[in-house]
């Protein structure tokens, strides 16, 4: 996580200076309280909430297992434009979707079935 959250420190950093160069500062004090709360409320909840769930989550399964379902994610950003823009979604993308769910369905179950699998030979040798 340490590398994501440096490296899109760097990029906002070049877009400022970029935007310094070109003379359009961009400028906090253009912006409103209510964005600026906004803004710090859809943090808190689409990263903190949802990355607390997550590691809630990893309690109960092996980090390999849950690590799949990251793959998920554009599938679930692909479903919320489609309900909440109403977005028409495109052959290929159906496609992919399918795709993605296909091997994250396969892997799951092989994974999950050499978890049963290794418990087994450890209950036989104990």
């Amino acid at each position: 996580m340490f590398v994501q959250e440096v490296t899109a420190l760097l990029f906002a950093v070049v877009l400022l200076l970029g935007s310094l160069a070109l003379s359009n500062p961009a400028s906090p004090s253009g912006v409103s309280v209510t964005a600026w709360v906004s803004a710090v409320c859809a943090g808190a909840l689409y990263y903190g909430v949802a990355f607390w769930f997550y590691l809630a989550g990893l309690r109960g399964v092996t980090a390999s297992f849950a690590g799949l379902f990251i793959n998920l994610v554009p599938v679930f950003g692909l479903a919320a434009s489609y309900v909440v823009l109403g977005e028409r979604l495109s052959a290929r993308q159906l496609a992919g979707v399918i795709v993605v769910i296909g091997a994250v369905a396969s892997a799951a179950f092989f994974i999950g079935r050499n978890a049963l699998a290794q418990n087994g030979a450890e209950r036989v040798e104990a």
